[in-house]
């Protein structure tokens, strides 16, 4: 985080000072290069320099130097526990945290440096874990262990760690902890420097979380003197000290200052930046504990990896555990490596997005069944992988690796990059065959690689796919082992019909689908379940609403078994013009993405439009909202209800024309 980052450098001022608990004498030359007190001196200079993995090697033959002292074992192990948890191994970074704290409390002491920076460490590892109470606890302690000392590092670092873990849970503890720093600070004469503008911004988040947005901004506006406001120099600081004041302003309807600060920290202003909004979102299903209309903001990077990284809510609209819950699922997300290949690191830095929940999770999709296919078949071929995962790698096991080029190759056909996908397309066929891939393998990657290019409507681009899908299926119908596979693949191509507006072309398909033997397709098949509603709905636009009804009791559909399927409504009028453009944020060069959540009614209408993600947030959320309440569907029905239509999504990205 952008102050307790900035800490962890800050030890290297303070550690002439607990060389004195670990039993060593002061620093002095080493008489021998090999002495216990020469490998500590090493330690200790490569800790201080960020040079963790030396460090953490050099504290470990520290510990085994013979007679070394409790109390010198003890705190070695506590900055051996800091320097691992940088190199990310939590698991040994907690072994010696904990081993620290039981010896210091074996010995009796109370007050140690040492002992607080081993709290300090598993504070930051729960906080990292989003487990915010333990991390309060562990800081709590922490603050405990240096009261009455002059050190002020560590009081520092508990106290605004304090502040990140319980920003949206506990904001009243907040804002007195971050006012008794503020005091301190004073006290001691410290400088006026960037430190003091984030603690600033970090109590304005306090107060916008209590409830209080207007108090908020006068905090917020003393941070921006000391930051800057409206210049060109932008660091984490500046970026994200103006993305609070934007948040804030946001929340108190002042829309041209939250646009202004908005624009000055960066969000929005950068091309490609829609791509910061993964292909697949996790959201949080509304029940009891999140409601629709709650709404947070959570702050996170975006790894080399393609995972997200530090999630944290900077808001939530309500305080408890709901904001932990937004920031959990983001930190499942993932993003494709040729996007992130478009993205600046400075700029995946510190991403927030505006966030809320999903009526359902996500919809069984019947391709789902023959990607699983394709990965046990891979498996069995000695290669594990996992084809939905954008950043996913296969893992080869013996003389697998033969198969983990067909792997690789079946990512690149889920991925953006147009040349990998083509090239891909292009060769599998025929490498699947020569490795005797079952047919329902076949089908997967043979629908993966549809990807007609078009710059045109959503018509034409179903149409192209559809296009793309006829000479498929009769390829698949020619073969006496792909009775399920060629049922899907109709399926598939049935619904690209009805989306291009070809659906007088579509129900002889569906119809040849739903007559299938229940010895190939199963009566409760999700490929059949979904062919079924869609005859029936397309039966029923044609005038025969008894026949479809009738076709959908012979079959024992009911709603609560339709509504886990996600059966692609059939959109008769999902048109945005540019004007929903906000005129105000095309003034301001902004671009962005929003995705919408609504329902879809019996009768076609859109119903609850919501926006679910937003970047940036509160700036495309509400015209897209009003401009999708005009959209219709011609959506699957049972009796008088629509199934399968709650927790709708569309995305909507804003781009400016270039030139």
């Amino acid at each position: 985080m952008r102050i307790i980052t900035r800490f962890r450098s800050l030890l290297a001022a303070t550690a002439a000072l607990a060389l004195s608990t670990v039993g060593f004498p002061p620093a002095v030359e080493a008489q021998a290069p090999k002495s216990p007190q020469a490998i500590f001196n090493e330690a200790q200079a490569s800790f201080e320099a960020g040079r963790w993995k030396e460090a953490s090697d050099l504290f470990d033959r520290a510990l085994q130097t013979p007679k070394l002292g409790r109390a010198a074992a003890a705190a070695i192990r506590a900055r051996r526990a800091s320097a691992l948890f940088h190199l990310f191994d939590r698991a040994l970074a907690r072994e010696e945290a904990e081993k620290s704290i039981a010896a210091f409390e074996a010995l009796g002491v109370a007050k140690s440096e040492d002992l607080a920076l081993a709290y300090l460490t598993l504070g930051d590892m729960a906080r990292g874990d989003l487990d915010g109470s333990r991390a309060v606890a562990m800081y709590g302690k922490a603050l405990a262990v240096t009261e009455g000392s002059e050190e002020a590092t560590h009081k520092r670092w508990a106290r605004v760690g304090t502040g990140y873990a319980a920003l949206t849970s506990d904001p009243a503890l907040v804002a007195n902890l971050i006012d008794q720093q503020l005091a301190d600070d004073d006290a001691a004469q410290i400088p006026v420097d960037n430190e003091r503008g984030n603690l600033l911004a970090l109590r304005a988040l306090a107060e916008l979380n209590r409830g209080d947005a207007r108090k908020a901004a006068g905090f917020i506006e003393k941070a921006l003197d000391i930051v800057g406001r409206e210049t060109t120099k932008v660091g984490l600081t500046q970026i994200r000290v103006r993305s609070d004041a934007a948040l804030i302003y946001a929340r108190l309807g002042d829309e041209e200052r939250a646009r202004k600060f908005f624009a000055y920290s960066g969000a929005g202003r950068l091309k490609e930046g829609a791509n910061l909004v993964p292909a697949d979102v996790d959201l949080p299903v509304c029940g009891d504990d999140i409601s629709p209309k709650d709404v947070a903001v959570i702050e996170f990077a975006i790894g080399a990896d393609g995972h997200a990284a530090g999630a944290v809510p900077v808001y939530a609209s309500r305080t408890g555990t709901m904001g932990a819950t937004f920031a959990e699922s983001v930190v499942h997300w993932r993003w494709q490596p040729e996007t992130l290949a478009k993205l600046d690191l400075f700029w995946r830095a510190a991403v927030r997005m505006e966030l809320r929940c999903v009526k359902r999770p996500p919809a069984i999709d019947i391709a789902d069944a023959f990607r699983i296919s394709t990965e046990a078949w891979l498996a069995g071929k000695g290669v594990t992988v996992a084809l939905d995962d954008p950043t996913a790698r296969p893992i080869a096991a013996g003389d697998g690796a033969r198969m983990a080029a067909i792997a690789n190759d079946l990512l690149a056909l889920k991925g953006r990059d147009e040349e990998a996908a083509a090239a891909a397309a292009q060769t599998l066929p025929d490498r699947l065959a020569k490795a005797s891939a079952p047919a329902d393998v076949m089908a997967y990657a043979a629908y993966k690689a549809i990807r007609p290019r078009t710059s045109g409507s959503r018509s034409s681009y179903y149409a192209a796919v559809a296009t793309r899908f006829a000479p498929i299926v009769a390829t698949f119908e020619a073969r006496p082992d792909a009775g399920r596979a060629t049922a899907w693949l109709r399926t598939e191509y049935a619904l690209a019909l009805e989306s291009s507006g070809a659906i007088g072309k579509a129900p002889p398909i569906l119809r040849a689908v739903v007559e299938t033997s229940p010895a190939i397709l199963p009566a409760d098949d999700p490929v059949r379940s979904v062919a079924t509603l869609h005859l029936a709905m397309l039966d029923k636009r044609a005038g025969d609403a008894a026949g479809a009804e009738a076709r959908l009791a012979a079959a024992g559909m009911d709603a609560e078994q339709c509504s886990l399927l996600n059966v692609r409504p059939v959109a008769r009028n999902t048109s945005l013009s540019s004007g929903i453009f906000p005129a105000a944020a095309l003034r301001w060069g902004f671009e962005g993405y929003v995705r919408e959540a609504f329902d879809i009614a019996a009768d076609g209408h859109v119903e609850d439009v919501r926006t679910i993600v937003a970047y940036p947030p509160f700036i495309f959320g509400p015209a897209t909202e009003k401009a999708m309440t005009g959209f219709r569907y011609l959506p699957p029905t049972l009796g008088d209800q629509a199934v399968g239509c709650v927790g709708q999504t569309h995305g909507v990205r804003f781009s400016i024309p270039s030139g």
